[in-house]
């Protein structure tokens, strides 16, 4: 039988580290994703063009929720993520966007990374 080792590590992840280790992913070592909290009223995809509450303007509360986040595309200061509430298999935003819905007061900055080795 196999066991599988996790470890835990409690650090704040800077947008900058995320878009280093998004573009190294694929590499020698790895696969790395990001399983991220944002505030769904924040986040918008471009790809879609529109927010994803916009049906209700007036909430301003936070709603969190969560996408993974798997790639990182410097050249549009892009990511790349999937959104389970969304019809598409790929959503974009840019890399001020991510960071304002991630950042957002009720996320506490939580992010799960996840190194998926072949």
């Amino acid at each position: 039988t196999t066991s599988a080792k996790s470890t835990l590590i409690v650090c704040q992840l800077s947008l900058e580290v995320l878009k280093s280790n998004l573009l190294c992913s694929g590499s020698s070592d790895g696969v790395i994703i990001y399983i991220i909290l944002v505030d769904s009223n924040i986040l918008n995809c471009i790809k879609c063009s529109i927010k994803k509450n916009q049906q209700d303007l007036t909430n301003t509360s936070f709603n969190g929720h969560f996408i993974i986040l798997t790639r990182y595309d410097p050249s549009n200061d892009q990511f790349e993520f999937i959104d389970p509430a969304s019809p598409h298999e790929q959503c974009f935003t840019s890399s001020t966007n991510l960071d304002k819905a991630r950042s957002s007061l009720g996320t506490d900055d939580d992010i799960i990374e996840i190194p998926l080795h072949s």
